[in-house]
């Protein structure tokens, strides 16, 4: 159970950062970031750096996880999207 409960974290920080760094959905919120401070700055850098937040992300994802109820339910949720994104990447591939 453990080694699946880490897969579903891996997928879910995986899928979060890649919201955060990447997806259209939040265009505005990195370009608000810019706006705000310097495009040298560290938020710049945060909000365009996957593996920069993905460490932050896993920082926030992993303790929800265990306080909210063993955090099975919210690894699932955040995982499934993650799931399909692999799964679309590996049909394409074929």
């Amino acid at each position: 159970m453990f080694v699946l409960t880490v897969i579903m974290a891996m997928l879910a920080v995986t899928r979060i950062t890649r919201l955060v760094t990447t997806d259209q959905l939040t265009v505005r919120l990195r370009q608000l970031v810019v706006r705000r401070w310097h495009e040298e700055s560290w938020q710049v850098y945060l909000v365009h750096c996957d593996w920069c937040s993905s460490m932050w992300v896993a920082l926030l994802v992993m303790p929800a996880t265990v306080l909210l109820a063993g955090g099975s339910w919210l690894l699932a949720v955040l995982s499934v999207p993650a799931a399909s994104y692999v799964t679309g990447f590996l049909v394409s591939k074929e």
